[in-house]
């Protein structure tokens, strides 16, 4: 066999592999980094280029968004939206802080509790305002992605440090066992759990940005939340310019106005987004709101959290949905901000369609859609038009309770609530409670004269109530 190849020394051809070798299947260079990997991305992109390591970092202080929100014209009502929930600008914040503490799952706060912590103990808001879209002038005390003149690229306006954070897997986890002083072994059970799991997208730190499309007369804008922010916007720019399988219909808007895609103007800004220090800031401050110790998860995803909720906080100051355009200014936001999609791609693949499929007993044979009510894929219903897009059977049945007036009952004379369910009765609306009474009675045939038990069936006549038996004898002899 000869001498034995020291560490590190190349294997000569036909030599066999060592048990102690690992198999390599080639690629290696071009592989997905694994979990285990301190980051992830791409570290360049066709449109963007990434933060500049050995540029000058840009100081960028932020504000809590109750302190922020009541500097803007309108600010103070969305401030009430918040605490209210209710909604404000189509932006459903009642149904989107649920949605976000329900994923975040506190166990010592309540949603009140948490909702004040989002106002007043986040600072998230950019200080010196935010950039005005309607205005295509430049503004240099605004985070905006710079494009050069000789191509068709943006530099990224994020520090260093803000990029490589970004890519870091999993940095909301990290940063919460830094706030809390967890173990090395604590914060290893804690990303086991997260790898086993299948919510990645709650255990990592979010940025917000807006961007806009100028075209003629036309403006585009479009406010979204995303874990690597360069990498997102880069996203953007080739579904318009490009085009790829993942267009949103905002991107479908966009390209069904325009009729050549250089002649627009495009302009993006970074409203928000975390460096490491920010980003433990905050998961402190969230412990010091905390009555008990939380764990680092529940940290995590309250970190996380907070991306989604200013999500729909700038979407509201903005007006970027879609039921709020105007003849020239045209939001391409579709779905309510702030809730976790499954994703961006409006249509579905084939394993999709079968795995829901597979959820259904019963095939309709009807198209799989995307509801836009409760930001979810249905197979095998009715969709239905409606302001805020297409929606399926159970959100039209649920709005349409909500939308019908309160009432009072003919019977009882009770008032009964917004979206109480009714029956007409005799020419008047009975509450259910009522009419199912009504249904139970004994009643008096108006041809036999006979007293009929309570429960049987009644049939309506011109004279009065008919029983079953004079009824079917009615059917024969006419």
């Amino acid at each position: 066999r000869g001498e034995p190849r020291s560490r590190g020394e190349p294997r000569s051809r036909g030599e066999p592999r060592s048990r102690s070798e690992p198999h390599s299947r080639g690629g290696g260079e071009n592989k997905e980094p694994n979990q285990n990997s301190g980051t992830r991305c791409k570290d360049q992109f066709r449109f963007v280029h990434r933060a500049d390591p050995h540029a000058a970092a840009r100081s960028t202080s932020f504000i809590p968004v109750e302190d922020g929100l009541r500097r803007l014209p309108e600010g103070q009502s969305i401030v009430d939206a918040i605490r209210g929930g209710t909604a404000f600008r189509s932006v459903r914040f009642d149904e989107i802080l649920g949605s976000i503490f329900a994923r975040v799952k506190p166990k010592h706060l309540s949603r009140s509790e948490y909702v004040e912590w989002l106002l007043k103990g986040v600072p998230t808001f950019p200080s010196q305002g935010v950039p005005d879209v309607g205005d295509e002038q430049n503004d240099e005390m605004f985070r905006e992605f710079r494009s050069f003149l000789d191509e068709r690229t943006w530099s990224s306006p994020l520090t260093a440090a803000e990029s490589m954070f970004a890519r870091m897997r999993e940095n909301a986890v990290h940063v919460a066992a830094t706030a809390l002083n967890a173990t090395k072994s604590e914060l290893e059970a804690a990303l086991h759990q997260v790898y086993r799991g299948s919510e990645h997208r709650m255990y990592n730190c979010r940025a917000v940005y807006v961007y806009t499309v100028y075209f003629d007369a036309f403006t585009f804008v479009y406010v979204g939340e995303s874990i690597d922010v360069e990498g997102r916007i880069n996203g953007h720019l080739v579904a318009i310019f490009v085009g790829c399988e993942h267009r949103q219909r905002g991107h479908e808007l966009v390209r069904e106005r325009v009729d050549d895609v250089d002649d627009v103007l495009i302009k993006l800004w970074v409203l928000f987004a975390h460096d490491e220090e920010s980003a433990r800031r905050m998961a402190t401050s969230y412990v010091d709101c905390c009555a008990h110790t939380p764990t680092v998860l529940e940290v995590a995803r309250a970190v996380a959290g907070a991306g989604f909720a200013m999500e729909a906080v700038f979407t509201a100051v903005y007006e970027s949905l879609r039921s709020r355009s105007t003849k020239t200014r045209i939001g391409m936001n579709f779905s309510q901000p702030g809730v976790i999609h499954p994703g961006c791609d409006p249509q579905l693949t084939g394993a999709d369609i079968a795995s829901l499929q597979r959820q259904r007993r019963k095939a309709r044979n009807l198209a799989p859609f995307f509801c836009d009510v409760c930001s979810s894929w249905k197979m095998n219903m009715r969709k239905y038009k409606s302001d805020d897009g297409e929606i399926c059977d159970t959100c039209r049945s649920r709005l349409g309770k909500a939308a019908q007036p309160a009432f009072t009952c003919g019977n009882c004379e009770g008032l009964k609530p917004v979206g109480a369910r009714r029956r007409r009765h005799a020419g008047a609306l009975w509450c259910v409670p009522c009419h199912e009474r009504d249904k139970q009675r004994g009643f008096v045939c108006c041809v036999c004269y006979r007293n009929v038990e309570p429960g049987a069936k009644a049939i309506r006549h011109a004279d009065g109530l008919q029983c079953q038996k004079c009824y079917k004898e009615w059917l024969r002899n006419r």
